[in-house]
This record gives structure tokens, sequence and C-alpha cells, in this order.
């Protein structure tokens, strides 16, 4: 077959794709200049990337976004490796801290709150996971950035 790209944009933190999309037989993706626009030729891995922005807020997991795109998870996680070097997991962590992150330097929620509003359903275990991935917990972050809350 021939080599197609699918424009994604990035609006907001959520990639969107064109209306009309033709399948392209899965190759792996590239950076752009741009850092909002990636150039990818695995549709399915775009369909996961786009579902995974739309709704890390919620109680979703791997086998959610594998059911969404309508592969086996065993074949989403390898695509994940092959065209991200990463896991739909480690997308999913990622995209949930990223937002974190504006509600933590951006509002005066609690940290469990954010925790909650961000698609952690277990403040602990964000907090664990947001200091292994910053060198900060939630509430030095925030102080960093100049946010304080006065309550928990």
């Amino acid at each position: 077959g021939g080599s197609g790209v699918v424009e994604v944009q990035v609006v907001g933190g959520e990639a969107v794709a064109p209306d009309h999309l033709h399948l392209i037989p899965p190759q792996g993706i590239f950076s752009r200049q741009s850092t909002n626009t990636v150039a990818l030729v695995d549709e399915d891995l775009a369909k996961a990337l786009q579902f995974i922005r739309r709704y890390a807020g919620e109680p979703i997991g791997v086998q959610q976004i594998a059911t969404h795109v309508a592969i086996s998870r065993r074949s989403l996680e390898r695509r994940f490796r092959e065209g991200l070097n990463s896991t739909p997991l480690h997308e999913l962590q990622r995209v949930r801290l990223e937002r974190a992150k504006v509600l933590l330097s951006e509002s005066t929620l609690p940290v469990s709150r954010v925790a909650q509003t961000s698609g952690f359903e277990d403040a602990n275990r964000f907090g664990v996971l947001f200091r292994q991935t910053t060198g900060l917990t939630p509430m030095q972050y925030r102080q960093r950035r100049g946010n304080r809350v006065e309550s928990l």
C-alpha cells in the first residue's frame, strides 16, 4: 500500500482528527516541527489517543480504550509500543497527570478533588504517581506555582 498520513490537530490538549479518514496500514508515529501536530500513520492509534484525551477524567482503563478502538487489548498495547514506544496505561496516566498539573496551577480545589477530577480513583495512588513523575508532592507543585489553598 501507499504511505499516507493523518493530520491530528491538538486543540486544548485534545486530539482532533478530520471528519473524513482513510484507512492506512499501521507504520508508526513521526514528530513534526510543531509540537501541536503529530502525524500518525496508524489510525487505530490515533483513535486511541483521541479517546484517552477525551475521557481521561473518567474511570476508564486500557480495556475500555481497546473496546472503543475495536481491537484486542494485546493489539492495542503492541501498537502503542511500536508507534509511541509507550503503553496505553502510561499515556492515560500521562494525560491525567497533565490535567492534574493544570488544576493544581489554576484552581484552589483540594488535592483529593484534583485527583478525582483528573481521573484518578485513589488520591493516595495519585500522590505517589505525581511525586514519582515530578519529584514534588501535589501541594509542593501547587505552592511552586504560587497557587495556595487554605484547607484540604
